[in-house]
């Protein structure tokens, strides 16, 4: 009886340390997509570690964009006046 309780109890707990690792893994996928990543590049016979951009980081290069057209719109309507 004892002993079927036991294995029972690390049954159910080797499936939740299963389960939280999935939702980890999940997580971090996710957030890696938002931020970016490291990938290896083959660059002739060497193999390189280079950052590749997520979401996020695009979204703010398209921002910044953006506020410099702004600003050279602003400078060049200064100078007209």
């Amino acid at each position: 009886e004892v002993e079927i309780r036991r294995r029972r109890a690390r049954l159910a707990f080797v499936q939740l340390g299963k389960l939280e690792r999935a939702e980890s893994r999940r997580k971090l996928r996710d957030r890696s997509q938002r931020l970016g990543c490291v990938a290896v590049r083959r660059v002739g016979t060497q193999l390189n570690e280079v950052w590749e951009d997520g979401e996020a980081f695009a979204q703010l290069e398209e921002r910044t964009r953006k506020i410099a057209e702004q600003k050279k719109d602003a400078e060049e309507r200064r100078r007209a006046i």
